[in-house]
C-alpha cells in the first residue's frame, strides 16, 4: 500500500467524522459555532481520498483524467468557500452575510460550486465505469454530492443534516473499501520467510 493511498484513506475516514457528526448533531441541536467549526475542516481532509480513488482505478483513460482534473479543483473551491461560510461568516447574522457576498464574491462562490457539482458528476461517472469500488457507493456519488452542494448554498434547515450524514456514509464506504482491497495486495507482496531462507540455502 502506498503512501497516498494510505493517505486517502485517513483523508476519507477524518472527512466523513467531520461531516457526519456535526451534520447530524445540528439537524437537533440547530446550527452552532461548534459544529460549524468542525465542518469548515471536512472538504480539506477529502482531498487526498479523491487522489487515491483515481490512482487505484484500475484503467485510467482520458475521460476518468479529466473527471479527477475537475473534481480536484472543484472539491478545493468548494472546501474553501464551506471553510469561510462555516468558520467565519457564521458569526454574522444573514442580512450581514448577504452584504458581504454581494458581487464578486457571490459570483466566486458559484463559480466553485457549479465546478465542485461538475468534478462530482464526472469523477462518479469514472468510478461506476470503472467497476472497481462498490455500487452503491458508486452510484451514490455522483447524486449525493451535486445535492451536498445545492444545499449548501440554501439557507439551514434541520435536513441538512441528512445530506451530510448521505456524503459521510459514502465517503467512508469507498476509504474502508479501499483498505479492504489493499490487504490481500500487501500480503500477497510480502515474500515468505521459510520460502526465502530455503532460496538462500541452496
Amino acid at each position: 500500500m502506498t503512501f497516498l493511498t494510505r493517505f486517502g484513506i485517513a483523508g476519507g475516514l477524518i472527512a466523513g467524522v467531520l461531516l457526519g457528526v456535526p451534520g447530524i448533531l445540528e439537524s437537533f441541536i440547530g446550527k452552532a459555532t461548534g459544529t460549524s467549526f468542525v465542518l469548515a475542516f471536512s472538504g480539506f481532509f477529502a482531498l487526498p481520498l479523491l487522489t487515491a480513488l483515481y490512482l487505484n482505478l484500475p484503467q485510467r483513460r482520458r475521460f476518468d483524467d479529466v473527471g479527477y482534473a475537475v473534481s480536484i479543483v472543484g472539491t478545493g473551491l468548494f472546501g474553501a468557500a464551506a471553510f469561510v461560510q462555516d468558520a467565519v461568516l457564521v458569526h454574522l447574522d444573514r442580512a450581514a452575510q448577504q452584504d458581504l457576498l454581494r458581487g464578486s464574491p457571490r459570483l466566486a462562490l458559484l463559480i466553485g460550486v457549479a465546478t465542485f457539482i461538475v468534478g462530482a458528476v464526472l469523477f462518479g461517472t469514472s468510478l461506476i465505469r470503472s467497476g472497481r469500488y462498490p455500487r452503491i457507493p458508486s452510484f451514490a456519488y455522483p447524486v449525493v454530492l451535486p445535492v451536498f452542494a445545492v444545499s449548501a448554498t440554501l439557507p439551514y434547515s434541520p435536513y441538512k443534516g441528512f445530506a451530510h450524514a448521505a456524503l459521510a456514509a459514502v465517503l467512508i464506504w469507498l476509504a474502508l473499501d479501499l483498505t479492504a482491497r489493499q490487504r490481500p495486495a500487501t500480503a500477497a507482496a510480502e515474500p515468505d520467510p521459510a520460502a526465502a531462507a530455503a532460496v538462500r540455502m541452496t
